[in-house]
């Protein structure tokens, strides 16, 4: 620590609720175990494409929907054999006994075997659909596991179900971040594939009361996160009452432009909180919800931070930006170590503003009974559509391209490190003992 300078000799303006109290969730639910964890992990080397997310969602939603409605006609079709068969054997015995017994013998036997065909098929038909219901949750055989299913159901390792630790990258959907290198590190599966460690939450802001569209993605570990997908494929509420925004993202300033809607930083919290709520009584209890926003810019998202904060008094907010001028901390996260340094900062804070005692057992970055949100809106400027060809095109990056390519994997080497390895998360940060 002797890199670090005094606490006491810094100047932090750091937003969050300082009370000891905190509002304790009830009704904590025990986790089922899933799929035990394998020992190899499967690295995503294909692109992001949404729109493939998208019609694989739509193609689910059909198939759902169109196995709901084959088992309610399979289920009128037995229902009307059964009425039918009643109808004919009530008829037969109305006729008189002496108007030739063999021949009605006959037809009465016919009659009852035409609606059994019927009758026999719909309950075959029944089978097949609940043949097709067999991916419950939580699954009762891995035997039938795919990767579209795990996505499905966004299965998880037990391990990271109770990590401490989550983290949301933020950016623009169709932006070069998500062809960057520390994308693809972050962005895998786990036990072969089977198990998702991470997902993508594409929306737009116009979901989310802008009056301008900006398509984003969230990346997070946080694979519960469900955002409102992106218009117009799925339209808002401007699309739908004028078929077009009133507004254009590009037109407006950069605060403007670059604000996350206060409803997608309520409902990455929301997420983050029914996690915790969710941690098994055997794991250790979450007393404190640290909040960090890494790359604070205008401070839309730490601002939505503090006032949620109000209602779950357990949340405390740490923020940084670049520029001095603006609130919170002022760490150069490019730089080596930075954000590492920045981390403990962070941390430390909690525990000093608290008076948070360490058991002797914590041997990690945080405290068993913190919760930590990393927030990162890393700088789109060389990735967004309007810049890339000017700091990316024809193969060469600019000096700042080059900057923000190696500051972002830095921060995802942490990342992968800290919440994405190995099955002691549970118990402690990366596992170090």
């Amino acid at each position: 620590m002797g890199l670090l300078p005094s606490l006491a000799t810094l100047s932090l303006n750091i937003s969050g609720n300082s009370s000891d109290s905190y509002t304790q969730r009830e009704n904590y639910r025990e986790l089922s175990p899933i799929v035990p964890r394998g020992e190899d992990e499967e690295r995503a080397q294909e692109p992001f494409n949404t729109d493939e997310e998208g019609e694989e969602e739509d193609e689910d939603e059909d198939e759902a929907e169109q196995e709901d409605e084959d088992e309610d006609e399979a289920e009128q079709e037995a229902e009307q054999s059964q009425q039918e068969a009643e109808e004919a054997e009530e008829g037969e015995q109305a006729q008189p006994e002496a108007e030739e017994a063999e021949e009605g013998e006959q037809a009465e036997q016919a009659e009852e075997a035409e609606p059994a065909e019927p009758a026999e098929q719909a309950k075959q038909k029944r089978a097949r659909i609940q043949n097709t219901k067999m991916l419950t949750f939580p699954p009762k055989s891995s035997d039938w596991l795919t990767k579209k299913s795990a996505d499905k159901f966004r299965l998880q390792p037990i391990w990271r179900q109770a990590h401490q630790m989550d983290f949301v990258f933020e950016n623009p959907l169709h932006g070069k971040f998500w062809n960057s290198n520390a994308y693809k590190l972050l962005f895998r599966r786990a036990d072969n594939g089977l198990q998702v460690l991470t997902k993508n939450s594409p929306t737009s802001y116009c979901h989310y009361g802008k009056n301008f569209q900006k398509k984003t993605n969230f990346f997070s570990s946080l694979v519960d996160l469900k955002l409102k997908r992106p218009c117009p494929a799925h339209p808002c509420v401007f699309q739908k009452a004028n078929q077009t925004h009133e507004l254009v993202a590009t037109e407006q300033s950069q605060e403007t432009r670059n604000s996350v809607p206060f409803g997608i930083t309520e409902t990455v919290i929301a997420t983050w909180q029914e996690k915790i709520a969710r941690r098994r009584s055997s794991d250790p209890k979450i007393e404190h919800l640290l909040f960090v926003d890494a790359f604070a810019g205008f401070g839309s998202v730490a601002n939505a931070a503090t006032e949620i904060s109000r209602t779950d008094p357990r949340i405390f907010v740490v923020q940084n930006d670049f520029c001095k001028s603006r609130n919170g901390l002022n760490f150069d996260l490019s730089k080596p170590n930075e954000f590492e340094i920045f981390m403990l900062f962070a941390v430390q804070a909690l525990v000093r503003a608290r008076n948070i005692k360490r058991d002797p057992t914590d041997t990690g970055l945080l405290p068993k009974n913190i919760a930590l949100l990393l927030w990162l809106s890393t700088p789109c400027k060389t990735y967004s559509l309007q810049a890339v060809y000017h700091h990316r095109g024809r193969g060469k990056l600019t000096d700042l391209a080059e900057n923000n390519d190696k500051m972002n994997l830095l921060i995802a080497n942490w990342v992968d490190r800290e919440m994405l390895r190995g099955g002691a998360g549970a118990a402690g940060p990366s596992g170090r003992s």
